[in-house]
């Protein structure tokens, strides 16, 4: 199999680079200046990143199916970010070598391999599942999230997520999960760019608008937990109240699956509902259990936990802080969230 690759933009210099890379791959071919159109992938630079993005974003408004590198100085601490928001595939660095240049193709899909599979050690991801709305499956995920180093909150509550709200965090690239979940295959560099990072965590926000919900199926989610395992993070997701086709990667492979729910009637029937759902998608195998939220009476978190017919893992007391801090815009306190953040430790050790 013999990869075209085309220049868009760049100069002399770029195609010496190029053509000394390729002497030592031959499976690689440089088309012609002109045959932008024939090629598998292209390779976009100019003098500054900004104007190489706006080459790219040129170009995918004539080919929507256009698949791009963006070509950045290396070390360029803004490459990632740049492709993310202008639609490139990935990332290549100069100056460029054989080596580089291929594993830049590789990851981007050129030769139909995997460059990132999974790791067959725990990957110590966190699933927390809302027995319903407003039961604090969110606040709780933040507040794991802030408590782990090399941790992030995942929102695929897709349709009406504000974990970004929650954490307080400042959104730069507001489609990211969706630009990762449903583009070529990415590096975790590009995972990195697609953050919104805060005082206490980060977030990978669910998509802006909610329609866009329906774009993200399992296999751009399993994509996503690719990218965390390969640069050495932690997923705290909050899946929401919803259990869809996007939950299933994110429950087959969490150490731990929560379920959060309040202390009353709904906290039971939903807590209820979700744990038979999960038996019968054959996951009750895994490390899951009760979240208690807003439990005054440790009875009472209990006797959820018993109707639920899964072990209580952590209560969650009322603090009047967490409600002071969101209408502050300030993340939820730690120390409200003291019991489950041990827990969710104890789960991946």
């Amino acid at each position: 199999m013999i990869v075209r690759l085309a220049l868009l933009g760049g100069d002399g210099a770029l195609e010496a680079e190029v053509r000394a890379a390729l002497v030592d791959l031959p499976e690689i071919a440089l088309l012609a200046p002109g045959h932008a159109a024939d090629a598998d992938m292209l390779l976009a630079a100019d003098s500054a990143l900004a104007a190489a993005g706006d080459l790219v974003r040129g170009e995918r408004s004539r080919r929507a199916d256009a698949r791009i590198l963006l070509v950045a100085p290396a070390g360029a601490p803004s490459a990632a970010q740049q492709a993310l928001e202008c639609g490139a595939v990935g990332v290549v660095e100069r100056p460029l070598d054989a080596l580089g240049l291929r594993h830049a193709l590789a990851v981007a899909g050129c030769f139909d391999t995997r460059p990132l599979p999974r790791a067959l050690e725990d990957e110590g991801h966190v699933a927390l599942l809302g027995a319903g709305g407003g039961m604090g499956t969110t606040t709780c995920a933040v507040a794991l999230a802030a408590a782990h180093e090399r941790a992030f909150v995942l929102d695929l509550a897709l349709a009406n997520g504000d974990a970004a709200d929650v954490a307080a965090v400042h959104v730069a690239v507001p489609d990211a999960l969706l630009r990762i979940a449903c583009g070529p295959v990415t590096t975790p560099a590009e995972l990195a760019a697609g953050l919104a990072h805060g005082y206490s965590c980060s977030v990978l926000a669910a998509p802006a608008l909610p329609e866009h919900a329906d774009l993200i199926d399992e296999r751009g989610i399993a994509r996503v937990l690719d990218l965390a395992t390969a640069s050495g993070l932690r997923a705290f997701v909050d899946c929401g109240a919803r259990v869809g086709v996007e939950t299933i990667p994110v429950l087959e492979r969490a150490s731990l699956v929560a379920i959060v729910a309040s202390t009353d009637a709904r906290g039971a029937r939903g807590a209820r509902r979700t744990a038979l759902l999960i038996a019968r998608l054959g996951l009750s195998a895994r490390f899951s259990g009760i979240v208690a939220t807003g439990c005054r009476n440790p009875r009472a978190a209990r006797s959820l936990a018993e109707e639920a017919g899964l072990p209580l893992l952590a209560t969650v007391k009322p603090d009047a802080r967490v409600p002071r801090a969101r209408e502050r815009g300030l993340p939820p306190p730690g120390t409200a969230f003291a019991a489950l953040a041990a827990l969710a430790g104890d789960a991946a050790a």
